[in-house]
């Protein structure tokens, strides 16, 4: 495994692609950097990862990324659902990392906003339909166990309580199939990676739970006697997923945020021709030496010089501060800043990835994709 702090101390140098990555595709060139040069050219890609149960996945996930060839280093990090690989471009490509993860049950996407926000989609849908399945038969078999609780010795009759058994087994079923399912597979998943995680504990008490109860009710004289455990173990799921349900929220409100803040740039920009006038160009066609003109209230697409005397910006953005400031000639702007002063012009420095608001940005996105250190 290469060293983190190696990676993130190299310089990350922008050549003509080589024939490699020039086959990567729009959505996965989008979400990877290079660093180095020549023969120790190396891409860095985030990605999204689905299937995951907790974070407990994330090591299974790890494995399998670290066996394809070519596969430097990879980190994912179950919380954020996201996952980081340092990988040479000569050895491997984005198939052989999908397939892998797929072949471990999970799924990789490019980490773009698209995407992203279908995965989410489906996420939310999925665990709020799986929370509704457990709290609604929960509810319904806390009240067959009811009678069973306020009871006295001899008060309910054998056949009464064999029979609020089966109804509370019979709604158990789908609670065991559509809400405990995943936690099934996620241990099965585990345990066939010899890896022993979060789920495995959870699957062995659902399952002992599950055939216990069952066997007391198919016979109630047997050896595990006539007590059925159908509402804790409902209970138990319920509770499992309403805080799933909380902490995807917040994530998703987390990741929304970020991506608000990625798509704030704007797409196009007023670029100086030859003959003196401004033409409407796509930002990603900027390049160093260009002159841009923006006007009042728009938001700088790059980083530049001021070519104005004078020039009133506001960098809430980067540093926080509200306040507009006052920017002379030859002053350096950055993207993500607002223009609240007269239009401006300015002399492009850097563009794309490489400014400063991006390198904000990609700041982010690596603390939501590694996993702090355990000392």
């Amino acid at each position: 495994m290469v060293d983190k702090g190696a990676v993130k101390g190299s310089p990350i140098i922008n050549p003509l692609p080589s024939s490699s990555e020039a086959q990567l595709t729009p959505e996965f060139a989008a979400c990877t950097r290079w660093q180095g040069q020549g023969d120790d050219r190396r891409g860095v890609t985030t990605l999204q990862v689905s299937g995951l149960v907790c974070a407990a996945c994330a090591p299974t996930i790890e494995r399998a990324l670290s066996q394809v060839p070519g596969v430097e280093w990879a980190q994912v990090s179950g919380s954020a659902r996201r996952a980081q690989l340092r990988w040479d471009p000569r050895r491997c490509s984005p198939p052989q990392w999908v397939a892998a993860v797929r072949r471990a049950g999970y799924g990789l996407y490019a980490d773009e906003p698209q995407s992203a926000q279908a995965l989410r989609t489906q996420e939310h849908r999925h665990t709020l339909w799986r929370l509704f399945v457990a709290a609604f038969c929960a509810m319904q078999v806390m009240m067959l166990a009811t009678p069973s609780y306020v009871a006295a010795p001899g008060e309910l009759a054998d056949d009464l309580r064999q029979l609020l058994n089966w109804a509370s087994w019979v709604l158990s079923l789908p609670v065991m199939w559509f809400s405990g399912g995943p936690y099934l597979l996620a241990a099965w998943r585990s345990l066939r990676a010899r890896h022993i995680g979060m789920d495995v504990p959870v699957a062995l008490a659902l399952g002992v739970t599950f055939l216990g109860s069952t066997v007391a009710t198919f016979d109630p004289h047997g050896v595990m006697g006539h007590e059925v455990y159908f509402d804790s173990l409902t209970m138990f799921l319920a509770f499992l997923w309403l805080g799933r349900f909380l902490e995807m929220r917040s994530r998703h409100r987390a990741v929304m945020a970020l991506e608000g803040l990625s798509a704030q740039l704007p797409d196009h920009a007023w670029r100086a021709s030859g003959r003196g006038e401004f033409e409407r160009v796509r930002v990603a066609q900027l390049v160093c030496g260009d002159v841009i003109r923006v006007a009042h209230g728009e938001v700088l697409p790059v980083d530049g010089t001021l070519l104005d005397a004078s020039a009133l910006v506001e960098e809430a953005v980067l540093t926080g501060e509200s306040h507009p400031v006052p920017r002379q000639l030859g002053h350096p702007l950055y993207a993500g800043s607002t223009n609240v002063g007269r239009p401006l012009q300015l002399r492009v420095t850097q563009s794309g990835t490489d400014t400063r608001y991006h390198a904000v940005v990609a700041l982010m996105q690596e603390a939501l994709s590694l996993r702090p250190q355990v000392m």
